[in-house]
């Protein structure tokens, strides 16, 4: 999910236009951590650390893990529906 929608922002309209759906399933989408992620230290299938640990190997410099979060842009109304 975080590959096609990282790829599709970087697309012009046009492009974006030729799909009708998105199926964006099992993303990590926000590389610095939603608020109801960092309230709870263990999830279902993740704890933090595992989560922080894949942020650091996916995007060393974390000063730019926010504009490497999909969740985090501004989504273009074009988009098709997810």
């Amino acid at each position: 999910a975080h590959l096609l929608l990282a790829g599709l922002l970087r697309c012009s309209a046009d492009v974006r236009r030729r799909y009708a759906a998105l199926n964006l399933v099992y993303g990590y989408t926000d590389l610095v951590g939603t608020p109801s992620r960092l309230a709870f230290g263990r999830r279902l299938v993740f704890c933090n650390s595992e989560l922080d640990w894949f942020a650091r190997l996916f995007c060393p410099d974390a000063a730019t893990r926010a504009d490497a979060s999909p969740l985090r842009a501004d989504l273009p109304a074009d988009l098709p529906p997810a």
